[in-house]
């Protein structure tokens, strides 16, 4: 027998002894058998929450926070159930909320600037005065929930439910193609009239036509500039 032939069991046998391990969102390391004799280092990525939290662990942080809120920044909570949570204006950069419900919840005045909170539940939720700055809310459910001098600039809203939504914030290149809008206030707030008209600011946002339609008896928009129409895979002028 070659000795290439001899060699090729052991080859195929350190092979077979490697194992692909997932360790959190977007992070992998591979085990190798002894018998490999090759060693794979963990990766994580630098956008990578950085601690896991419990709903408990979360309620204690809460607690003990002082006046300026705690700093929750990249903090963990993707797939829990923090309906109603009050987060007392906390510093929520980068954090992840994916898929987690957040009904009702106090969000007032919170950064989740570059937070993911890709397909999260926060109907009804208290989102005044957040800043929302290149948030991922892909095919959020945000029915409801109150957006009021919010900061929603280069957002990804793509497929987000804004039914019903208070929108009365910025939305400088915030994508919203497949967004629904339907009976969105994004208008004038008559209860804030002696500081002015305030309208909600679409300045070149990405919309699909049919969102368009669907919000535009109930849609104010104060352009400072053409707004960009994701239609047909093109881009026109309004």
């Amino acid at each position: 027998m070659s000795p290439y032939r001899q060699g090729f069991p052991r080859v195929v046998a350190g092979l077979i002894g490697l194992t692909a391990l997932t360790m959190g969102p977007g992070s992998t390391r591979a085990l190798a058998s002894p018998h490999a004799g090759i060693a794979f280092a963990e990766r994580e990525p630098t956008d990578s929450p950085t601690v896991r939290l419990t709903l408990e662990q979360l309620k204690a942080k809460l607690s003990t926070a002082g006046a300026e809120g705690p700093d929750l920044s990249k903090v963990n909570l993707s797939g829990l159930d923090l309906s109603g949570i009050d987060f007392k204006r906390a510093n929520l950069t980068g954090a992840w909320f994916s898929n987690s419900k957040l009904v009702g919840a106090n969000l007032f005045t919170c950064d989740l600037t570059d937070a993911n909170l890709s397909g999260a539940d926060l109907s009804k939720a208290n989102l005044d005065a957040t800043v929302l700055r290149r948030a991922n809310l892909q095919k959020a459910n945000l029915q409801g929930a109150s957006l009021f001098s919010t900061i929603i600039e280069s957002a990804d809203l793509s497929g987000a439910n804004l039914s019903g939504t208070r929108i009365i914030g910025y939305l400088r290149g915030a994508k919203l193609p497949s967004a629904n809008l339907r009976n969105s206030n994004a208008g004038a707030d008559p209860g804030n009239q002696s500081m002015g008209v305030m309208r909600a600011s679409f300045v070149k946002p990405k919309m699909t036509m049919s969102a368009i339609h669907a919000a535009r008896e109930r849609l104010t928009f104060a352009m400072k500039s053409p707004a960009s129409i994701a239609a047909n895979g093109s881009s026109a002028g309004v």
